[in-house]
């Protein structure tokens, strides 16, 4: 093993730890589901990984698999990222992902050769990332959970080899109950709730084939508010690249932001597309303005119900 990638491997929980907030029991055994493939630990004839992410939406499962591939291998193009519920009717989701016959390769065909194409030399593994796979059509959600053998045949009659394919599955299954009992019950509980309702709906063999299933939390008001700070910290350190002056935040802008992004069933998506909004339109204000003075720095002011982003001058604390 080249010494990079002994690196990356073994810096792989401590990255997703500081990249998945408030998920630690889930974030460790992901990564160590992705070690036991990427180390050699599988048995030939299965997928590097074969894992079912259960959780309510805006929880990180998602964020959890785009981290990992960043760390991996340096950039989200070694993903392939299907959402599951745009294959809800059986002829025209088969149609697309398979192929109609030969000379026609599906979708999935296509898209993990490009995915191949951009491993780094020397490693081996893509991911193959299915959102919200209960949303398929059933005989869609059969094949792919087929892949277990790590072998799909298109209709064009070419067998895909899955062996260098991390194949994850995300699911919202359970999220209904998981909120309900969330604060109110143990997280082993909880699980055990949320994993019965997967088992239910996949059947008992069918589920049996993941190699791991993870269950993720609800995320709570103070864990939304460390996802909030950790947002707004990475959000001024881009402004301050793209502006080109320093950029900070005054007193009150993490609780302004705070109290407009917390959603207690939409967890940290609906967070970071406020963040996203209010900050850019202060910086959209700020530039459509195109103030005389020299500024030194810039700085994110809370005034009244809306964000501004204010010039500073050299002395300014």
């Amino acid at each position: 093993m080249r010494e990079g990638a002994r690196g990356r491997h073994a810096s792989l929980e401590s990255h997703l730890l500081s990249e998945i907030i408030g998920q630690e029991e889930a974030t460790r055994a992901f990564a160590r589901a992705l070690l036991r493939g990427e180390l050699g630990c599988m048995e030939p004839g299965r997928p590097l990984s074969f894992l079912l992410l259960l959780g309510e939406t805006g929880v990180g499962k998602t964020e959890t698999v785009l981290a990992s591939a960043r760390h991996l291998y340096s950039g989200m193009d070694t993903v392939v990222r299907l959402d599951m519920s745009e294959y809800a009717e059986r002829a025209p989701g088969l149609a697309r992902l398979v192929g109609t016959g030969p000379g026609e390769p599906g979708l999935l065909a296509r898209e993990l050769e490009r995915a191949r194409s951009h491993v780094p030399g020397g490693r081996k593994g893509v991911f193959l990332l299915l959102d919200e796979i209960e949303k398929a059509h059933p005989d869609i959600t059969r094949l792919f959970l087929g892949m277990e053998a790590a072998r799909l045949t298109g209709a064009d009659g070419r067998t895909l080899d899955l062996q260098d394919v991390h194949v994850i599955c995300t699911s919202n299954l359970g999220s209904e109950a998981a909120r309900e009992l969330s604060g109110q019950a143990p997280y082993a509980y909880v699980r055990g709730v949320v994993e019965e309702e997967a088992r239910m709906h996949f059947g008992s063999a069918v589920y049996a084939r993941f190699g791991e299933v993870i269950v993720y939390k609800s995320l709570g008001y103070e864990v939304q508010r460390r996802i909030c700070e950790q947002k707004v910290e990475r959000k001024l350190a881009f402004l301050s690249g793209s502006l080109g002056l320093p950029v900070n935040a005054g007193p009150g802008v993490v609780e302004f932001l705070l109290r407009r992004g917390y959603h207690r069933d939409l967890g940290a998506r609906r967070m970071r597309h406020t963040i996203d909004r209010e900050m850019g339109d202060a910086v959209v204000r700020y530039c459509l303005r195109q103030p005389a003075e020299s500024a030194h720095r810039l700085a994110f002011e809370v005034r009244g119900d809306a964000l501004f982003l204010a010039s500073l001058g050299k002395n300014a604390l």
